[in-house]
């Protein structure tokens, strides 16, 4: 494989497909373009190639289905897709092509691309070698050019050659060994299996081929495939060298583990960056729909609060069911009220006022708000040495009540809770862990997601301004659970300015 290797680039945009071509021509690749499915099949016509970059959407056909098309033409054409219509659906479908390794978005990571694009050249220069050295091994072993021996019936050595020398020990001599049986020259021949093998070979002419491995502490183990058959009534055996084709097998292996980590790596990054264009959408639906009813839901409930509290006051001296009901009003009143905060406070995050302050005095002041109810044991383990955290403390004690509040809601008939928090390098780490209920599989995967919640009051929206309130303060919040034995939730926390 010693000419340039060929490359072709199948995009409609001419920009792009330009750019890239230069980027290639100047690493020493001999590249062709081609701006729609036809003129590809075209091209393979007429050339072999080893790499295909391919858009996902060309003007004729679908990338996938001309991935198809040309495979057929030729089966060893490697191929990376290359799109700026990404979804995870469309990166499963390609990476199930066995001839697909890589999966790229638009704009391209050039440096990335050059290291993946050598990387293939590389296995594709490791295949070539590799049926290369299976032709050669194929051809020595037929003319028995390689290291020889022969035997009579009674496996007495017979003749051998200079390579087949060169395999034992230094300073043998063919004359050493000339005329001795086998098992004086292979002492531990029995024990290997081979010997009984041999002589199977002799009495019922079936050749007996295996892989043998000779250590060499100088240039590493010598690889051999060795053959034996029958010469006359006795026993040849040609040893050919395939060290060559098990290291390119050993490159090859190691390439294709590479390109299976890049292919799950950039699968999983697709769906996380899916994940992350849904729940924007979401937030930016949450936003408009905040700001327009926000203000016209307020206004009459303020008219109906000043009702309520009039009513009151006129009727002071009412009957017990009537001011039971009237509480029970100005009690939605301000459930409603809040609701609203809620969505106005989460459409309109503001940037954080950080500031370094005590991590114990906020876990105290978010206790004090919200004292555990009966059954639940509170139990705090915060490091003596905990260093100051550096965050706005009114946004991150609203994300500590919420998760407090989240928790002891998750243990109705009783349980423990625990906040533990300790240094980790320049940042602080605080979990809070219930033994409550749990969280489903099925729901992990939305618990910060706008709008989800599966209890029957509020609108879920609880998690999800603590995960964007987490993320102003510089820091991140993940969760672990399992239904029926309880959640943890961990907050991480920069305990210094970013810049200092």
């Amino acid at each position: 494989m010693d000419q340039k290797p060929e490359i072709l680039i199948v995009d409609d945009d001419v920009g792009l497909a330009s750019n890239l071509q230069d980027i290639l021509e100047k690493e020493g690749y001999n590249i062709a373009v081609a701006h729609d499915g036809q003129a590809a099949i075209d091209f393979f016509g007429k050339n072999v190639f080893d790499l295909v970059f391919i858009d996902i959407k060309i003007p004729d056909i679908s990338g996938v289905e001309l991935i198809d098309k040309l495979t057929k033409l030729s089966l060893e054409t490697m191929y990376i897709i290359i799109t700026g219509h990404a979804t995870l659906e469309t990166a499963i479908q390609a990476v199930r092509h066995k001839n697909v390794i890589a999966y790229k978005t638009k704009p391209l990571d050039m440096n990335r691309l050059l290291v993946l694009t050598g990387q293939v050249i590389e296995l594709k220069r490791a295949e070539h070698a590799l049926r290369e050295s299976e032709e050669m091994l194929s051809s020595f072993m037929d003319s028995a050019t390689d290291a020889f021996a022969l035997y009579d019936s009674q496996l007495i050595l017979k003749e051998i050659n200079k390579t087949a020398l060169n395999m034992f020990p230094s300073g043998i001599k063919k004359d050493d060994v000339i005329g001795k049986n086998i098992l004086e020259i292979e002492p531990n021949l029995k024990e290997t299996g081979r010997y009984h093998q041999y002589l199977k070979v002799v009495k019922k002419g079936e050749p007996f081929i295996f892989e043998e491995v000779i250590p060499d502490p100088k240039f590493g183990d010598i690889h051999l495939a060795v053959k034996a058959f029958t010469v006359g009534d006795g026993l040849g055996l040609i040893m050919t060298d395939i060290t060559e084709r098990v290291r390119a097998e050993e490159v090859i292996k190691q390439h294709s583990l590479q390109l299976e980590d890049i292919v799950k790596e950039r699968t999983k990054e697709l769906k996380s960056a899916q994940e992350e264009l849904v729940r924007k959408g979401k937030l930016a639906v949450l936003g408009q729909l905040a700001s327009g009813v926000g203000h016209e839901i307020r206004n009459p409930l303020g008219v109906i609060s000043n009702a309520i509290y009039y009513l009151k006051i006129v009727l002071s001296d009412a009957d017990e069911n009537i001011k039971e009901y009237l509480g029970i009003i100005a009690s939605e009143i301000r459930n409603c009220d809040k609701i609203v905060s809620d969505l106005l406070g989460f459409s309109r995050t503001r940037s954080a006022e950080r500031e370094k302050i005590a991590f114990s005095e906020l876990v105290n002041q978010a206790l004090e708000k919200q004292p555990p109810p009966e059954g639940v044991k509170v139990i705090t383990d915060i490091a003596p040495d905990l260093p100051p955290v550096y965050i706005d403390p009114q946004q991150i004690d609203q994300v500590l009540s919420n998760l407090i509040t989240n928790a002891f809601q998750a243990m109705p008939e009783g349980g423990k809770l625990t906040i533990r928090a300790q240094a980790k390098k320049d940042k602080v780490s605080l979990s809070i862990t219930d033994t409550g209920c749990g969280i489903s599989e099925e729901n992990m995967k939305k618990v910060f997601e706008p709008l989800f919640t599966t209890k029957a009051k509020g609108i879920g929206l609880g998690l999800a301004i603590s995960k964007n309130l987490v993320e102003v303060n510089g820091g991140s919040i993940e969760v672990k659970s399992r239904e029926g034995k309880g959640s943890a939730f961990t907050v991480i926390l920069p305990a210094k300015e970013e810049n200092s």
